[in-house]
């Protein structure tokens, strides 16, 4: 499989006017969200509900644990950061607004607490998280156990919707 097989392409036009056919290659992925936020709840939903349905098309439980290894990174990258510093950035609004839009000659405020760095997701991981997904769905899909209406769990536990 080439590395742009089954992609879309996308013409663009440049400044210019003149129609330069670029292609640029862009992954048609209908099972995996374009918004961050809800890429954290796939990813989520890939730790809390994905091993039994790898096993059962094929992937061996080392291949599973690095699946969910990346997986839970994600869950660290896409919410568990953001959310964090999110919070702590509030507090720096609030702290700057409280000296310049506070009452003439107040107290000095207390400044934020800067909390330490969020423990990460586990062992130690490379970069590629995304790329090491494509593949893995793509080996998925191409077992003939994989059933496209299976959500492997997600949204019949409640969660944010279905995984592969």
């Amino acid at each position: 499989m080439g590395p742009y097989e089954g992609m879309n392409r996308i013409w663009f036009i440049h400044k210019t006017n003149k129609t330069k056919h670029t292609e640029i290659p862009t992954m048609k992925n209908p099972y995996y969200p374009t918004e961050k936020n809800l890429q954290g709840a796939w990813w989520q939903n890939i730790v809390s509900f994905a091993s039994a349905q790898l096993l059962l098309l094929g992937f061996t439980p080392a291949q599973i644990a690095k699946i969910i290894l990346d997986a839970s990174w994600a869950v660290f990258l896409l919410r568990t950061l953001p959310n964090t510093y999110l919070e702590f950035g509030k507090r720096v609004t609030g702290y700057a607004d409280s000296y310049l839009d506070g009452p003439a000659n107040g107290p000095a405020p207390f400044p934020p607490v800067v909390r330490d760095w969020p423990s990460g997701a586990g062992a130690a991981i490379t970069t590629g998280i995304e790329a090491r997904r494509i593949e893995w769905v793509r080996l998925a899909k191409a077992n003939p156990l994989y059933d496209p209406g299976d959500d492997w769990g997600g949204a019949a536990a409640g969660a944010d919707g279905g995984c592969v």
